[in-house]
């Protein structure tokens, strides 16, 4: 398992175009393996987070529930073979949806991870003084997923997610309980939530999906007006 594990980050470190450079040893009764990234960005292709502007459509690049479909492993209650979409998608890098954040000019940026959807998404929204309109069903999610989260088969981070950050979440419509759940799961490995100008949506479609990238419009940027600034209104059914 370990030769795997090293080979496994050997080859991805590879295919990122970077190096492993030292390391340490953790004795600890759980397996565990991590990196840290050091490196030299170019100033003009950073993407931040606080410069999402009103009308922009928002981009996400990797379905959601991997933090309910590793939860229902740990238990045994589904096997490896059914959660293979997740798996490859874990592995997958972010390259080209960077690639797309820098050709495009994505007006912000950034990665779903721990914080879930909601906490990400919150950080820009808070960020840029505006406010994300999210539709349910026009997220994607990893099949499985919902039918798992029916089933209250929940990890812990999704309960910490919705302590967090409830108060800055607007319900609109009548929203499944279960898509209420992903929208808080932590992701690992999850791809890019990005905002672009909307005269510029279809090519960065068209040129992730010809880079082998499934991307999905989750909803727009909306004024602060009607709600405060940093406000995630989740809106039942589809964007547009």
């Amino acid at each position: 398992m370990i030769n795997e594990i090293l080979r496994g980050s050997h080859e991805k470190v590879k295919e990122a175009g970077a190096l492993i450079l030292g390391g340490h040893t953790v004795d600890d009764l759980e397996l565990k393996y991590g990196l840290s990234v050091t490196g030299i960005a170019k100033k003009d292709e950073l993407i931040s987070h606080n410069r999402a502007q009103p009308d922009d459509i928002i981009i996400l690049t990797k379905p959601l529930g991997t933090g309910i479909l590793t939860s229902a492993l740990k238990i045994d209650l589904i096997a490896e073979k059914d959660m293979q979409d997740a798996l490859l998608s874990m592995q997958e890098l972010n390259y080209f949806a960077g690639e797309a954040q820098k050709r495009f000019q994505a007006t912000s940026g950034t990665d779903i991870t721990g914080f879930g959807l909601v906490g990400h998404a919150v950080n820009i929204a808070k960020s840029s003084k505006v406010v994300f309109e999210i539709f349910s069903k026009s997220l994607p999610i990893f099949e499985g997923v919902l039918d798992l989260a029916n089933d209250s088969v929940l990890p812990a981070g999704i309960f910490a997610n919705i302590d967090f950050y409830k108060e800055n979440v607007v319900e609109i419509g009548k929203i499944n309980e279960n898509y209420k759940y992903v929208i808080y799961d932590p992701q690992t490995s999850g791809g890019l939530l990005s905002t672009y100008k909307p005269d510029v949506v279809d090519d960065v479609l068209k040129f992730l999906k010809n880079n082998g990238v499934e991307a999905h419009i989750i909803g727009c940027v909306k004024k602060g007006a009607a709600f405060s600034s940093g406000t995630i209104v989740f809106k039942e059914g589809t964007f547009r």
